[in-house]
């Protein structure tokens, strides 16, 4: 009967109906319903399956804590290493913007990498200059987020009253430079070389009298964005 039964429910009905013939002796009638229960736990536990397989299927989007071997921060066994790396994932990040935000989408590229290929932003035209206004030669614009999960957004698996909820609001605009911009020779490596950089002075930031400076001979060197 097990071997020929299609489902559990089936085995529990050819049971049901083997006993009902056997019921009158005492020692059939006791392992046809043995045979009963356990095909009706059976269909029980198949169908309590069933259930929570759709609703993992159902779910918005798979959630997963991993633990891996490989996880951990990067270290390297020298300065050149820790360069060519950052030089790479600029590289990496700028091919990845042209292709998800601003090209073709190509899913083989943007939807592999993260747990939401694209975060979404809205603009606002025409606002206040974030500078004193003669400095801005164009009129500004503001990009807006909106909060974002930083599960479901950012792919971070933390539990439900661990999660966050990210904001970044831009203004940008195009700055007259004539009076700001200042060049200068900067000692690096410990004084092993001088690099070439530009300054520029809207105002100081992060306890410096500057607001920004750039290495001109970062494109020699390789190296990768470094904003603050």
């Amino acid at each position: 009967m097990l071997r020929n039964s299609a489902s559990p429910i089936s085995l529990a009905w050819e049971t049901l109906r083997a006993w009902r013939s056997w019921r009158k002796s005492a020692s059939d009638t006791l392992g046809s319903l043995l045979l009963l229960i356990i095909s009706l736990v059976i269909a029980a536990a198949v169908g309590a399956a069933g259930v929570l397989t759709a609703r993992v299927r159902i779910t918005e989007r798979p959630h997963g804590l991993l633990k891996s071997s490989s996880c951990g921060p990067w270290s390297f066994s020298d300065p050149a290493s820790s360069t060519q790396k950052n030089f790479n994932d600029t590289v990496t990040a700028a091919n990845y913007a042209g292709v998800c935000y601003y090209g073709s989408l190509d899913p083989n590229v943007c939807s592999t990498q993260y747990v939401q290929p694209t975060l979404n932003w809205t603009t606002t035209s025409n606002v206040s200059c974030p500078f004193n206004a003669s400095l801005c030669s164009a009129p500004p614009y503001r990009m807006d987020t909106g909060l974002l999960d930083t599960r479901s957004a950012l792919g971070l698996n933390i539990l439900d009253q661990d999660r966050l909820f990210y904001r970044r609001i831009s203004t940008c605009s195009p700055l007259h430079t004539a009076g700001y911009e200042r060049p200068s020779n900067v000692t690096v490596d410990g004084g092993q070389r001088i690099d070439s950089y530009d300054f520029w002075y809207f105002g100081p930031i992060n306890g410096t009298d500057f607001t920004w400076r750039y290495n001109m001979d970062a494109m020699y060197d390789q190296s990768g964005y470094e904003l603050t």
